[in-house]
């Protein structure tokens, strides 16, 4: 096994560029037409097209049977007011009681294998999404903040889900029962139908006036509720910081500012959707009250029954949901369209760090292990975190298999940058690496990685067990290959005093142990490994001379 630990002449390197900063939410682009968005939202949902036909189909039956029911009430008042219908009473009671059973039974099972199937795309993107975030480079995470990243894995993903079964299930129905009421109403009273179709015009006005400023709120809302969650994320990830020095109640008020804009956007989005509401309710109020005024009229001349004036008012009622449903539709899209775009950004981030479509895996030994011997040449490297700002320039370092070498120089001076370039963290943008004489290029990612232990000197645990955090670099190690790692990192004394030995749980991001114990754990994860290059950037800074030593 060959340990490297980088020490060249500082002179060999430089920094000046700075580390990158997080972009503020504020800064993202800004957002993209609704249409695009929505048919990379449909896409998703091609796996499970059956079943949304399936729920569609079902759906319209239900439509069809809430279109009988208005003939079938009026049938049934008319009977009763005829004589000698009692016989034909009780026949039509029967058919009426029908629909409404086919009604309610096809829309239960519409709706359960539209909420079943949003479930399914929600599930595929989410693990879609994750998978995707673990292929992008190191430098995406220097530039987003953790919060706004989980804000869409959980928030923006769910949003999704009324992104494709709400559109659907609303054009199904909302279309069907539309034409279907407009054309009974015309058949039974076209003068009393010309009333119904007058709130057409001004309801599409009021929904485009008011759902372009919908969505560009709804698209805020997300924004802000995305930098609320990386401030309470960056505040309670560094609660022995805060809590050092004193600065709770600054943590306190600024999450408290960052809320309070997510509130005020959220009103005036609020505001404006209760608005277009409340403004399509009255235009339908309005006009039913003509049709209760102009209908009540022909009954009293004859010209319309009692039955009648009840089937045509079923059918408006209809007719004024269908229109403000499929109104409200864009407003629907609208507003997770806005989270939707947020998740498509991840998406279309292309990871800068790939195999090659070339790329090989390293030989192999007879008995199948890995025949690297850690051979390690940087040839005339050049790096830097943009192309015209360079922290590594023509460096040239050689290290032979079981040979240490260190790097040393003052902080800031690229000694972590550099050895991060082994295991391909980043690429370089000049020169080339070599292992035993393969240009890390030309290997498969997760080969070359599997050659490199890499132990940071930002010790990085998982909330589980001691044991689990150290078989973490060899899920198929053995308790005794575990044990023996511990032994070599000087961990294992002080694992056997804790409550539960190998078995005791560190807590999130190893919070029950102390640095040098989480630094000894890291070293044994990586010599578990058994990777023929190890790679220590600053990994015994918390241990005491004796065991640094």
């Amino acid at each position: 096994m060959i340990s490297v630990m980088l020490r060249v002449a500082a002179d060999r390197v430089r920094s000046t560029w700075p580390a990158v900063g997080r972009v503020p939410v504020s800064r993202r682009r800004p957002a993209t037409p609704v249409w695009p968005v929505m048919r990379r939202i449909f896409a998703l949902s091609r796996p499970y097209r059956r079943e949304l036909y399936t729920a569609i189909a079902l759906s319209a039956v239900s439509t069809l049977a809430l279109l009988g029911i208005p003939l079938g009430l009026r049938t049934l008042l008319d009977t009763v007011f005829s004589p000698g219908g009692v016989g034909s009473l009780d026949w039509m009671a029967l058919a009426l009681l029908g629909l409404f059973t086919v009604q309610v039974v096809t829309r239960f099972f519409a709706e359960y294998l539209m909420t079943t199937t949003g479930h399914h795309i929600v599930r595929d993107l989410r693990n879609d999404l994750y998978a995707h975030l673990h292929r992008l480079s190191l430098q995406y995470y220097s530039n987003e903040s953790m919060g706004g990243i989980l804000s869409r894995l959980t928030t923006d993903v769910k949003s999704l889900r009324n992104a494709i079964t709400a559109p659907l299930a609303i054009l199904t129905s909302n279309a069907l029962k539309l034409v279907g009421s407009v054309a009974l109403m015309v058949a039974l009273n076209p003068n009393l139908s010309m009333l119904i179709l007058l709130i057409i015009p001004p309801a599409i006005f009021a929904t485009r006036k008011f759902g372009h400023r919908i969505r560009r709120l709804s698209h805020d809302e997300h924004e802000q509720l995305a930098e609320a969650a990386a401030v309470a994320e960056e505040g309670l990830a560094g609660i022995r910081e805060v809590r050092a020095f004193a600065r709770s109640g600054f943590e306190i008020q600024r999450h408290a500012a960052v809320v309070e804009k997510w509130f005020q956007v959220a009103h005036r989005r609020a505001f404006a959707a209760s608005l277009l509401t409340s403004t399509n309710v009255f235009l339908f109020y309005t006009v039913l009250v003509a049709i209760f005024w102009y209908g009540g009229n022909e009954v009293l001349l004859g010209r319309l029954s009692a039955g009648e004036l009840i089937a045509f008012i079923f059918f408006a009622n209809n007719v004024s949901g269908s229109v403000e449903g499929l109104l409200s539709l864009y407003g629907v899209v609208s507003r997770v369209s806005g989270s939707s775009e947020r998740l498509f950004e991840i998406l279309d981030t292309p990871p800068e760090i790939e195999s090659s479509p070339r790329a090989v895996d390293f030989p192999v030994e007879d008995h199948g292990g890995s025949a690297v011997r850690g051979h390690v040449l940087f040839d005339r490297v050049y790096f830097g975190y943009r192309s015209d700002r360079l922290v590594i320039q023509g460096i040239t370092l050689e290290v032979q298999p079981g040979e240490t070498i260190a790097l040393v120089g003052p902080s800031g001076s690229g000694k972590s940058t550099l050895i991060k370039l082994i295991p391909r963290f980043y690429d370089t943008l000049g020169g080339a690496i070599y292992i035993d004489g393969h240009n890390i290029r030309d290997v498969w990612l997760q080969a070359l990685r599997r050659q490199v232990a890499y132990v940071s000197q930002d010790v990085h645990l998982f909330s589980t067990t001691v044991r689990e955090n150290i078989r973490y670099a060899r899920d198929d190690a053995l308790d005794e290959e575990v044990e023996v790692a511990a032994r070599l990192a000087h961990a294992h004394d002080f694992i056997m005093d804790l409550p539960e030995g190998y078995n005791t749980q560190v807590g999130e991001r190893g919070v029950k142990l102390s640095g040098g114990q989480k630094q000894r754990i890291s070293i044994a994860r990586a010599l578990l490994s058994c990777a023929p290059v190890v790679v220590l950037d600053e990994a015994t800074s918390a241990l005491d001379s004796q065991t640094e030593s």
